[in-house]
């Protein structure tokens, strides 16, 4: 079948899928690649371990449909174990642009393909994505896990036009969009990159033997907006299940308590050291000026770490009385959609057939 996507645009880029566990969940991206006529190349980082996947994978890719290339790395038995098998995957990416994805995510090529298309014409922008939805899918029967369901709940901070999660950083100066983004909670790690980014980036989290899993986001978006503006585009782009197992999502939430990652014995040293690291990629300046730029950039790893305790605390002594008055929160997820909501499964069609089991008409 012919693909309606520009090959000249959509051979730039490589879209990575690191895999480890949930091997059901790669299967199902698998078949949703197959369904979508995905029209990128897909590497497919298998750290699993131990091959089980390998003959399935191949029997997709010799269909053609999808084109893939599989490699197989060890166990990712530790996060640098994983940062090391990341170095190596993007080593092999031919492309000037790739994207990250995990196996309990589903990716919208028109999304993807926006978002490379708007890289390519404006080189001032390092980074670029559509929407990102988190979603909870619900099967009906005594199954917490499902690989599909019959309702979807969607993240109600979604149809907040206001939340910075829809915010693009365009400033002219790199430290302003540094200072911007630290107010913001704006997801980068799955975006349109250029390929070098992430590959620098994995190579500081391997070479830091950086712990906090979370600051992975951190480190994408501060790279990327230190050396280019990045940009969100009104356009369905990537759904990512929230009570899938053992995914990123799932330990981030078990590590979302603020204190419990500041306070383990590396986590202020590679702070100063991602700040010290950004703050190279900037303009080239003196050696007074880079000192004042690493302590530029220091400064906004602190206020956006200084918002993130304060919600914290404020989700354990505040939040109680705020649902009592407003009846919900923004981090609550919805189902009815409704008013304003009411488009949301048009612009989602393919993939809710999809998760809920539907064939095309």
């Amino acid at each position: 079948m012919k693909s309606k996507y520009d090959e000249s645009v959509s051979r730039c880029l490589t879209v990575v899928l690191a895999v480890k566990n949930r091997p059901n969940h790669t299967l199902r991206w698998l078949e949703y690649a197959e369904r979508v006529n995905f029209p990128f190349r897909v590497l497919i980082a298998d750290g699993s371990g131990e091959g089980k996947l390998e003959k399935r994978i191949q029997r997709v890719a010799a269909t053609g449909r999808v084109r893939i290339t599989y490699r197989r790395f060890p166990y990712d038995a530790t996060f640098v174990r994983f940062y090391g098998k990341m170095v190596s995957a993007l080593g092999c990416c031919e492309t000037p642009y790739c994207a990250l994805v995990e196996n309990d995510t589903l990716p919208v090529p028109q999304g993807l393909y926006l978002s490379l298309k708007f890289l390519i014409k404006h080189s001032e922008y390092s980074t670029c994505r559509g929407q990102y939805v988190d979603f909870r899918l619900e099967s009906g029967r005594e199954d917490p896990l499902p690989l599909q369901g019959q309702k979807i709940y969607v993240q109600n901070a979604y149809f907040n036009r206001q939340h910075s999660i829809w915010k693009s950083f365009e400033q002219a100066e790199p430290l302003d969009r540094l200072k911007e983004w630290s107010r913001a909670m704006c997801i980068m790690y799955n975006n349109v990159h250029r390929a070098g980014t992430l590959s620098e980036g994995f190579q500081f989290l391997k070479r830091n033997k950086v712990s906090d899993i979370i600051m992975c986001d951190i480190i994408f978006s501060l790279m990327a907006l230190s050396v280019g503006k990045s940009k969100i585009l009104d356009e369905p782009y990537m759904l990512s299940q929230q009570n899938s197992p053992d995914g990123v999502s799932v330990a981030s939430r078990r590590k979302a308590n603020i204190f419990e990652r500041m306070f383990t014995p590396d986590w202020t040293r590679n702070v100063a050291r991602l700040a010290h690291f950004v703050a190279e990629r900037l303009p080239s300046g003196d050696a007074a000026t880079r000192r004042g730029a690493e302590q530029e950039v220091l400064s906004c790893l602190i206020r956006h770490y200084a918002d993130r305790v304060h919600s914290h605390l404020h989700k354990h002594f505040v939040e109680e009385q705020k649902e009592k008055a407003s009846g919900i929160t923004e981090g609550d997820y919805v189902f009815r959609l409704s008013g304003k909501q009411r488009g949301f499964r048009s612009r989602w069609k393919d993939q809710f057939r999809f998760l809920l089991g539907e064939r095309h008409a």
